[in-house]
C-alpha cells in the first residue's frame, strides 16, 4: 500500500523558471493516472505537440524499458512521459543516442 503524500505543484513557479522554447510549454498533470505513456498514444497526434509534457502525481501502471513494470510512490518519484517529435531523420538518430 502506497503512503498517501498531500502533493502541489506549483504551476506558475514552473513556467517562470522553465527555460525552454517547446519542451514542457505544453502540460498534462494529474493526480493518479494509470500511464502517462498510454495517455499520450491515446491522444490524436494533433493533440500532441512536439514537446508535450504529460505528468502523474500517483502513476499506477506504468512501465519502464522493455514492457518493465515500473513501481511509482507519490511524491518520491518522477512520473511523466515527453512527446518528442524531430523534424528530420537526422535528429532522430540524435534523439535515440540520448536514450
Amino acid at each position: 500500500m502506497h503512503e498517501r503524500v498531500p502533493y502541489i505543484f506549483d504551476f506558475e513557479s514552473y513556467f517562470q523558471s522553465l527555460r525552454t522554447t517547446t519542451t514542457g510549454r505544453r502540460l498534462h498533470c494529474f493526480h493518479q493516472l494509470g500511464s502517462t505513456n498510454d495517455y499520450l498514444k491515446r491522444l490524436p497526434a494533433e493533440a500532441t505537440p512536439h514537446g508535450l509534457v504529460c505528468v502523474a502525481i500517483d502513476q499506477t501502471k506504468g512501465r519502464g524499458q522493455y514492457k518493465r513494470g515500473w513501481e511509482s510512490h507519490p511524491g518520491k518519484s518522477l512520473t511523466f512521459s515527453v512527446v518528442m517529435k524531430p523534424k528530420s531523420a537526422a535528429r532522430l538518430q540524435l534523439l535515440m543516442l540520448t536514450m
